[in-house]
């Protein structure tokens, strides 16, 4: 029996709990799949059976494929289902045992109530909540809020104006403080960011009843220096340290012409009697670029000229003693102020996710984050913990996991909490776990893929689960096989990593690498800014040398070199050369698709269709009609009054519109009806 067929066999097995680590293209779904299916063959009812898609794409297929199979065992022909239950690993005795029951398990599975669940993580958690007692709280009307970034938007828009509006408030000042420090639009990210990591917030906050002053509190605790502490005046203050810095600068003026500059430069700074001037002065003169101790060597020039001034020894000792107190009051004056931008931006962004969660209450809705941490509350510290586990052990018998690499902690720690339980109540449902380390995408949604070796590690130990490896792709070519085995046999990370076997070893492939591109400065930076540009009278100047633009050109290239020359075989196994059709682009992210690499293929003749959604009023024609609404709706908008004008429902043309231009009085509206 091949190793495949060995894995097969335990991994569908319903005694067994089972953690799969299989690498992509090796069949991750068929094994959830067939898993269902020989529970269900072995007498388990549909209810009792839980299955945990990531995305509501994989609940679909996964429902569709079980169907499939179902429907192929409830109508095909004798020989189909016995071919289709000897790939499940049974046995020919087993096969004639089973075969009645397998005729009709999908009338059972239809007519089941409650049914098989398939559900993602969110959808479950908020069949969970639903399903809560009433004295916790009611989600019965609750709704799940799919896209957030409207609401957030809007919640910025009610904070930014209440912060307006309290000018003197603590929050306002520390608003402030961070609009000084980063501007508005780095200091908007950082809160939004804070948003976004609420449920880390809550954690970490969940016994405090001020999380705020709470939170600050630990940190000052652990703070080298009272924040009542002027470090950098106590510093000066000392009467060992003047003597120091005076010395100091009494030897560099001895010294080279370098350090004689460094010496006017102390000197003009001691002399504004400002403690932070002479600290910042004196710490570019003792530290590198870097922040490193400027490196002073003795040789015999530099001892010859400071033989009568103290000597070089003295030079050196205290070039590295004042070193040594300004790296220390660097440190603590550093410490203070990172806790000064941790007060501003935890004041800041606990308001600001107070305005957002409020937001959602008035409306009835929970984002993902919320129904996580609800359904997290409501299995592991509430009073009705323990109720809820129990319905589910009541219910459930077999967990079936899909991508589990992409799970979170939050996730993680709610369905240990099911699982601990359980296992004390001697109720352990069976476990089975499919995913990959190597393919975890989803870490903008806190996604850990080092949970999926602590669950492996668990469940080996409290559920004797069996570990297997699937290690053979039915998807790629050798070609892509060996430039993965490349990649991970040499990452840290992955010192366990099992090289990767195509299933097809004479299935041709290629792995093609473009050389890096790298912005070239084209000018030096003080020579482009020359003032604000008028949009009306001066173009945009576009950098074309853009190494994403480069990038973009260059795929298209190589798209206009395959087609027509290289050679495929098509479904029925006939040689033909390859066509657009047979070509697909996979991009890292969407933010420059459009602009960017739909771009290129519009400019390189290349036809395409593409996944990019929502870019409809990117498009001329709809910005055209967004500038004429824009204009309606505030007739002293000139800009956009020219777009309108330059656009095809007026086709005025760069020379009529210089022309109102050069009308000195009144709107570009004023100067046209005039």
């Amino acid at each position: 029996m091949s190793e495949t067929h060995q894995n097969n066999a335990t991994a569908l097995n319903p005694q067994y709990s089972v953690v799969i680590e299989a690498c992509a293209g090796s069949g991750k779904t068929w094994l959830l799949v067939s898993r269902t299916l020989r529970l269900l063959l072995d007498g388990v009812k549909p209810s009792e059976i839980l299955a945990i898609t990531f995305t509501r794409k994989a609940t679909v297929e996964m429902r569709a494929r079980l169907n499939q199979g179902l429907q192929l065992l409830a109508l095909g022909e004798d020989h189909e289902a016995r071919a289709f239950l000897r790939a499940r690993e049974l046995s020919a005795v087993e096969i004639d045992n089973l075969l009645p029951r397998a005729r009709n398990l999908y009338e059972t599975v239809l007519t089941a109530n409650p049914g098989i669940t398939v559900q993602t993580f969110h959808g479950w958690f908020m069949q969970v909540l639903k399903s809560a007692p009433l004295e916790w709280r009611s989600y019965g009307a609750i709704k799940l809020l799919e896209q957030t970034s409207l609401l957030m938007e809007e919640a910025w828009q009610i904070f930014a104006e209440e912060m307006g509006s309290q000018p003197n408030e603590t929050i306002t000042l520390c608003l402030n403080n961070l609009f000084e420090r980063f501007g508005l639009s780095t200091t908007r990210t950082i809160l939004l960011k804070f948003v976004h990591k609420r449920s880390e917030w809550w954690a970490y906050t969940a016994e405090a009843a001020d999380p705020v002053a709470h939170t600050l509190k630990e940190i000052e605790r652990d703070l080298p220096a009272p924040l009542s502490n002027d470090v950098v005046t106590e510093l000066f203050s000392d009467l060992q340290c003047q003597a120091d810095v005076k010395n100091y600068i009494d030897l560099l003026a001895r010294n080279t012409p370098t350090d004689q500059g460094y010496a006017d430069d102390l000197r003009a700074a001691v002399a504004q009697g400002n403690v932070i001037t002479l600290f910042d002065a004196l710490s570019s003169v003792v530290f590198n670029a870097d922040g490193l101790l400027r490196s002073r060597k003795p040789s015999k020039t530099q001892a010859s000229r400071l033989a009568d001034f103290g000597g070089e020894q003295r030079f050196l000792e205290l070039h590295n003693r004042l070193g040594e107190k300004l790296a220390q009051t660097r440190y603590l004056f550093s410490e203070q102020e990172n806790y000064r931008l941790n007060r501003d931006v935890l004041t800041c962004g606990n308001a600001l996710l107070l305005t957002y969660q409020s937001l959602k209450k008035q409306r009835q809705q929970l984002d993902h984050t919320d129904v996580e941490w609800e359904a997290n509350q409501l299995l592991t510290h509430s009073d009705y913990a323990e109720f809820m586990q129990f319905k589910f052990e009541s219910r459930y018998k077999h967990i079936l996991l899909d991508e589990f690499q992409d799970t979170n902690p939050l996730q993680w720690q709610t369905l240990m909490s099911w699982l601990v339980a359980s296992e004390e109540a001697n109720l352990k449902p069976s476990v089975f776990i499919v995913g990959d380390p190597k393919q975890s995408i989803y870490r903008f949604r806190r996604a850990d893929s080092r949970l999926f070796n602590t669950a492996k590690n668990y469940l080996h130990e409290k559920y004797d689960a069996c570990y297997l490896e699937y290690h053979v792709s039915r998807r790629n070519a050798p070609a892509i096989i060996d430039i993965v085995n490349r990649v991970f046999e040499t990452e840290p990370k992955f010192i366990d990593f099992r090289e990767h076997v195509s299933h097809q070893p004479n299935l041709p492939g290629r792995v093609e690498l473009f050389p890096l591109n790298y912005l070239e400065k084209s000018a030096p930076a003080e020579t482009l800014l020359v003032g604000l540009r008028n949009p009306l009278l001066q173009a945009r100047i576009e950098d074309e040398n853009l190494p994403r633009r480069d990038e973009a050109r260059q795929f298209a290239e190589k798209i206009k070199a395959i087609v027509q020359h290289w050679v495929v075989n098509d479904e029925n196994g006939q040689s033909r050369l390859v066509e657009y059709k047979d070509i697909m682009v996979l991009v890292r992210r969407r933010t420059h698709l459009a602009e960017t690499y739909e771009r290129a293929l519009r400019d390189a003749d290349i036809p395409y269709v593409s996944s990019s959604q929502g870019r409809l009023l990117e498009t001329l024609e709809a910005m055209d009609l967004i500038a004429l609404l824009e204009f309606l709706i505030a007739p002293v908008a000139d800009l956009s009054l020219a777009q309108v004008l330059r656009s095809p429902i007026f086709n005025c043309s760069d020379s009529d519109l210089m022309e109102i231009a050069k009308v000195s009085d009144g709107t570009w509206w004023q100067r046209i009806i005039s």
